[in-house]
């Protein structure tokens, strides 16, 4: 029967040393996972500011009620083109301005939509 060796100084031979050594990682990674978590996949988060846009008054009030929207296109970050018939206008993503004494929170970004002025005629 072979016997292991464990090294006298209680590192990772020995069981305590393996305790140790688990808990030193669970502790650097949950320093580093609250930040990991903080955010949305990009899939999400595109996906709610589309739908942010959707769901805004002003576009309903620019838009008025004979022009449903045909396409959103993204034109980059923050920035999208709504289309609705011959009309277009472009919708920003503006981070909500937030309180510099609360506590910073976790969760998806907080933001509001911003919108252009409404252009109409060929070729938009």
């Amino acid at each position: 029967m072979q016997t292991r060796q464990t090294r006298r100084d209680g590192r990772h031979g020995t069981p305590r040393g393996r305790i140790r050594s688990a808990l030193a990682v669970a502790a650097v990674l949950l320093m580093v996972a609250p930040g990991a978590l903080a955010a949305l996949p990009p899939v999400h988060e595109r996906a709610r500011e589309m739908t942010a846009i959707l769901n805004s008054p002003d576009l309903s009030r620019a838009l008025g009620a004979n022009r449903p929207v045909d396409v959103i296109e993204r034109l980059g970050p923050d920035r999208y083109r709504v289309r609705a018939g011959d009309c277009a206008l472009e919708a920003r993503i503006m981070d909500r301005p937030r309180d510099p004494s609360a506590p910073r929170r976790m969760g998806p970004r907080e933001f509001t939509v911003g919108l252009g002025p409404l252009a109409c005629g060929p070729g938009r």
